[in-house]
């Protein structure tokens, strides 16, 4: 196993630092619960434009009930550029997921958790990494051995009797420049070079230049409390921070809908009038009915989006208006008075439905960056994609880049358009600036999502609208299963 000094007070592991190969002495069975470090040299063209990743990864092939990994990127001069952790643990009766990134240029982070499924082994045959983007996507995190798989795997080139770091080796070689070296006896990993720009073939680096070669060397570390902080991120003094969906320690809300019921395909919104406010939305059904045209129009969709507390139902309907699927949500209470997370999947078209049951995790309500009022977002993504309906667009108004016209009329309510872009143009109320509609043109037909049966997309049309709470409009709050149709995993 590799050795290294203790971490600096800076918590930023020194980028010249080498991981020892894994020898003979190392099984997959002991690798299995070390932590996997890799050190990669990415090479640019210029030279200076080259980079140094270093990678930890923690837990995934143990069965721990705790993943952790790592990747710090370092600039040539060997200072930080970005450092970045995920951990998968168990948390207050469910499991969270924290992502933490620092950027050094911009002196900022941002931590961002929410709840998941406890990543697993994975089982399947290796050879599925040849194709496409070849040994690079050989997992070593989960298989340490992985690569005892891909000896009989067809369109490699097999060397024996190799050696590399002074350890006997197996040479491995894809169809795209990566050559893997493996410990000859344990399968384990000691190096791999990765040649790029080779027909389609390519890698972005993080500061945006393209990478010519990465070596990358492995080694395993005993899991001692001085290792472990490899694994964490520190957040330094004076960065401007972010922290969105971290769990409270509080009880979660819950909210049990009414037995639900099927929205009508021609059910139409009504553009908000005058008297609805930010502050009486809140207590409304939040309504967004989309319309996604296609080429050609007769595989166009309709999808209709109900959220109202702690519950959501997202349902598309086929071009002859009848139900596709829909996708349910809610938190509500569970055995022992413990708030469970339900998600309930319909699809008519195999006539099947699934529901998944976990605990519910109280997190931070906050809204994530992107999604606070910013001119900057706004001309980044436009008029739409930096809309927040709750809130209302008042605050784009004044914003550098969004053309604002007035005086205008929609479905019979004083309106203003704006757009700034991006092919967006959105309509609010000309009194509150609540959101009306947004119509997304897309020339190249390609805008996710697409029409039915995959048919390219010119663009869609979004409306939206507030309901009062009334056990009728509770209903589309949750999805009725229909009678016959089978339960799936």
């Amino acid at each position: 196993m590799s050795s290294v000094p203790p971490l600096p007070a800076s918590g930023i592991p020194d980028p010249s630092l080498l991981p020892i190969p894994p020898g003979n002495g190392l099984s997959a069975q002991q690798a299995a619960r070390d932590i996997l470090w890799e050190r990669t040299a990415q090479t640019a063209d210029p030279a200076s434009d080259s980079e140094v990743l270093n990678t930890f990864s923690y837990g995934a092939a143990s069965g721990s009930s705790s993943i952790q990994s790592r990747d710090i990127s370092y600039t040539k001069d060997g200072q930080p550029y970005q450092d970045h952790s995920v951990v998968t643990a168990p948390e207050a009766g469910g499991v969270l997921t924290t992502n933490t990134t620092v950027n050094y240029p911009h002196r900022t982070w941002v931590q961002v958790g929410g709840t998941s499924a406890l990543v697993r082994v994975a089982g399947g045959s290796a050879c599925t990494y040849v194709p496409g983007d070849g040994l690079g996507m050989v997992d070593f995190t989960v298989h340490p051995d992985a690569a005892r798989g891909l000896l009989s795997c067809p369109g490699l080139v097999i060397t024996r009797g190799t050696e590399v770091s002074g350890i006997a080796a197996i040479k491995i070689a894809d169809h795209r420049g990566i050559a893997l070296w493996v410990n000859a006896a344990t399968y384990l990993p000691i190096k791999m070079v990765s040649v790029w720009n080779i027909g389609h073939f390519y890698l972005t680096l993080p500061n945006g230049k393209r990478a010519t070669v990465s070596t990358t060397e492995y080694g395993y570390l005993a899991p001692t409390k001085a290792n472990l902080r490899y694994l964490s991120v520190p957040l330094p003094h004076g960065f401007t921070k972010s922290s969105t969906g971290m769990p409270t320690g509080q009880p979660v809300a819950t909210w049990t809908p009414p037995p639900g019921a099927i929205p009508p395909f021609g059910l139409r919104p009504a553009a908000p009038g005058d008297s609805l406010t930010p502050a009486t939305a809140a207590g409304d059904i939040f309504w967004v009915h989309s319309t996604t045209q296609a080429i050609p129009a007769s595989d166009t969709v309709v999808e209709n989006i109900f959220r109202y507390k702690t519950s959501s139902s997202d349902l598309t309907y086929y071009p002859d208006g009848k139900p596709w699927d829909e996708d349910f949500e809610a938190t509500i209470p569970g055995p022992g008075g413990h708030a469970v997370s339900t998600h309930t999947v319909i699809n008519w078209d195999k006539r099947t439905y699934s529901v998944d049951t976990s605990p519910a995790i109280a997190v931070t309500g906050a809204a994530p960056p992107q999604f606070q009022p910013s001119c900057a977002a706004l001309t980044t993504s436009g008029v739409y994609s930096a809309l927040d309906p709750g809130a209302g667009a008042g605050w784009m108004l004044p914003c550098p880049g969004v053309t604002v016209t007035r005086g205008l009329t929609f479905e019979g309510v004083g309106a203003t358009r704006l757009t700034s872009g991006h092919g967006q143009t959105l309509w609010v109320n000309a009194t509150t600036n609540m959101p009306i509609q947004a119509m997304l043109v897309n020339s190249k037909g390609d805008y996710p999502p697409a029409g039915y049966h995959g048919a390219k997309s010119p663009g869609q049309v979004i409306q939206f609208s507030w309901l009062p709470p009334t056990p009728a409009n509770l209903a589309y709050l949750s999805a009725p299963i229909p009678a016959g149709f089978t339960k799936v995993a």
